[in-house]
């Protein structure tokens, strides 16, 4: 089964809002925090940081390593993983032939690396399930394709190559030749769904494929029923095909997981009332808990941002991380090749060092204005700080996904069908949602999809709209920036009354995303925006999310450096919150950091600030 998430699995009104919308709001809302340095974190407790006296010799000493030693050592320590982790591969594949079972495997190499360990399982057991009924899927195009592609695969991974990518996706087109609702422009439509279960247990196919962790395809209706808020199609899921959640082992847990991703996504302060959600969190959440690896890789931090959100509505999924479990035939004393001692030595001061700026992140929601703390104190008055508690973005985000999901899921049939602009229930649709905010990311969605997925030219769409009697409001065009075109979002900018509140969060969402052409337009338009010292500013967030690369597409362009030059004749100073954001690329990005101030030298640093950041992000 294809863990693809709901992303963009289908050309969708709902794809392109929720998924697109949404989670470009939620990354927004960490854009006070750093920006993409060279390292990942779980955000650290106010109250748990270390006292900073704010002394050159705490944020010097304690680092103890010069940064440019530090990226080059990363670079080298990837390539170091790469090749350690094709010999443990290629050691598993041995084992396998020589008769080792796929679990015994997985247990036995899961300390060592648990991710590559779960991934050999899933490829060994998908492998051995479809094998087992070889003659039937020589039958058919699509099983043949998928059978060509287990033999390129086990070719691969006996080099050492493991990706179970190509096998979802020869899975997927099977899946779709077998049942045929289950194709994209079909079975993402919720009222469908009843239907398309009915379809699939009248499959005449392996019924232990539909039942399998790794094969089955009903883990795509379960991310359509649970984005759409179905939770009644989902229990019929679970409660038709128990063996989905009730696994034997705990790499047996694709559709679990699947599930814990699309709560996080879906679920609201609401969904809590309904007797059909309570249902299925009693099923979801029964027997042992998802073990998963809750570190710092990309799987890994979309999983604790689900968890983080079902904590904030009071909801417990069980999970724990690899490392707290006790596997049964456990074996981590497989030999890599180690680091040398000087090279252990530089991997320790690079990870104090990245260390030190983990301790320094500040979740606004965790300071604790009691604290006596300096840096507590710092915060509190920090223009940082005072960015996050008046963006509102995850009250904004909650209450989006609350008004609009079920809209949406109601009327995406009719859009989707829809032959002419006409067609299109426009009226009914913004009857319908309740916010200013949902209408606006609802209309500025709907353009984008009609857009993309028509002839219809971009401008004839905008005026119809507008005819029917509807505009995006001002307040939250900021929120869309990056996911609009350069031309799209400044046609309608053109067409609304805007406060200066809303310019400039609209400035601020441009300098932090590279939009030349949007930041021009936006301050030739609505000139003379002044930035006090106690608010953020474009030249704040173009050094949090400064790139030396630019690229130009249709319609749309990035670039920091353009834009730079551009904010640079603001005269902005140089102000502590700046400091702060200079020092961070000082230390995790030098060679970016030079190149920055030997452009604009009244950027260096002269003295080592307070540092701290703040994350807006629940």
């Amino acid at each position: 089964m294809s863990k693809k998430f709901f992303y963009c699995a289908t050309l969708s009104v709902l794809c392109l809002v929720i998924a697109v919308f949404v989670i470009v709001m939620h990354d927004r809302g960490k854009s006070v925090e750093h920006s993409g340095g060279m390292y990942k974190h779980d955000v650290v407790n106010a109250q748990s940081i270390l006292n900073n006296d704010n002394s050159s010799e705490d944020n010097i000493i304690v680092l103890g390593v010069e940064p440019d030693e530090c990226i080059h050592f990363y670079e080298d320590e990837d390539i170091l993983i790469s090749k350690h982790r094709r010999k443990l591969i290629k050691h598993m594949w041995e084992s396998y032939q020589s008769g080792d079972s796929p679990l015994t495997i997985a247990n036995t190499f899961a300390m060592v690396d648990f991710k590559t360990a779960k991934s050999f399982y899933h490829f060994a057991t998908a492998s051995a399930e479809l094998l087992e009924y070889q003659v039937y899927l020589e039958k058919t195009y699509h099983g043949r394709e998928l059978l060509r592609t287990i033999m390129d695969e086990t070719t691969a991974i006996s080099n050492g190559s493991l990706n179970f990518y190509n096998i979802e996706s020869a899975l997927e087109s099977f899946w779709e030749s077998e049942i045929p609702i289950l194709k994209k422009d079909v079975k993402s439509y919720p009222y469908m769904l009843e239907y398309t279960i009915s379809d699939i247990e009248s499959y005449t196919g392996p019924f232990n494929w539909l039942t399998s962790q790794e094969l089955s395809p009903l883990g795509y209706l379960i991310e359509d029923s649970l984005t759409f808020q179905r939770w009644d199609v989902a229990n019929g899921i679970f409660n038709n095909f128990p063996e989905l959640i009730n696994s034997s082992n705990v790499f047996d847990s694709n559709i679990k997981e699947l599930t814990l991703l699309s709560l996080g996504f879906s679920v609201t302060s609401k969904s809590k009332s309904s007797h059909a959600f309570i249902q299925l969190l009693g099923l979801i959440t029964s027997g042992e808990p998802l073990v998963l690896e809750l570190d710092d890789d990309t799987g890994a931090s979309e999983v604790n941002s689900s968890l983080a959100a079902l904590k904030r509505l009071d909801i417990t999924f069980p999970v724990i991380d690899y490392r707290e479990y006790d596997f049964p035939v456990s074996n981590d004393s497989f030999v890599f090749d180690n680091l040398l001692a000087d090279e252990k030595s530089i991997k320790e001061r690079c990870d104090d060092l990245h260390g030190w700026f983990e301790s320094k992140d500040y979740n606004y929601l965790e300071i604790d204005a009691d604290n006596n703390d300096l840096v507590v104190a710092s915060i509190l008055d920090s223009p940082e700080l005072k960015y996050c508690e008046a963006s509102q973005i995850n009250a904004i985000v909650e209450g989006f996904k609350t008004d609009s999901i079920h809209v949406i899921s109601k009327y995406r049939y009719a859009l989707t069908k829809a032959k002419k602009l006409d067609d299109i229930p426009i009226h009914s649709i913004m009857g319908e949602l309740e916010t200013p905010a949902s209408r606006t990311l609802v209309l500025l969605g709907l353009s984008t999809k009609l857009s993309g997925l028509s002839n219809i030219d971009d401008e004839d769409i905008l005026n119809w709209i507008i005819q029917k009697g509807y505009k995006p409001d001002a307040e939250f065009m900021h929120f869309v920036i990056t996911v609009m075109d350069d031309k799209s979002w400044i046609s309608w900018a053109k067409e609304l009354d805007w406060t200066q509140n809303a310019v400039k969060n609209a400035i601020l969402s441009a300098s932090q995303s590279g939009r030349i052409n949007i930041y021009k337009y936006l301050t030739d338009n609505h000139q003379n925006q002044s930035w006090s010292e106690d608010e953020v500013d474009p030249l704040f967030f173009l050094i949090k999310n400064y790139q030396k690369y630019s690229y130009l597409m249709k319609d749309l362009e990035v670039s920091s450096v353009k834009l730079l030059k551009e904010v640079d004749l603001l005269g902005i100073p140089v102000r502590p919150h700046h400091k702060r954001a200079l020092y961070q690329m000082q230390q995790l990005k030098p060679e970016l950091y030079q190149r920055l101030i030997t452009a604009y030298p009244r950027l260096t640093l002269t003295e080592v600030p307070e540092y701290f950041s703040v994350t807006c992000d629940q």
